[in-house]
């Protein structure tokens, strides 16, 4: 069987915490709330829909750090 990877970059952290925690997004204070709440939303969702087909899913954090 042949191996394939898959890299998919998503940035609806804030567009699934809205449905979880309906707030003002306009603070950056609850725009960061909301943020927190759905990246592990999105996460669990991913896992669900890549579990069907058998797909490790993971997730990485990347950060740069300016000096």
């Amino acid at each position: 069987s042949a191996e394939n990877e898959i890299i998919l970059v998503s940035s609806g952290a804030v567009a699934a915490g809205y449905t979880k925690l309906s707030i003002v997004k306009s603070r950056i204070g609850n725009k960061q709330a909301i943020a927190a709440v759905g990246q592990p939303y999105l996460m669990s969702v991913y896992k669900n829909i890549f579990t069907r087909i058998h797909a490790f899913t993971q997730e990485i954090h990347h950060q740069t750090i300016k000096v």
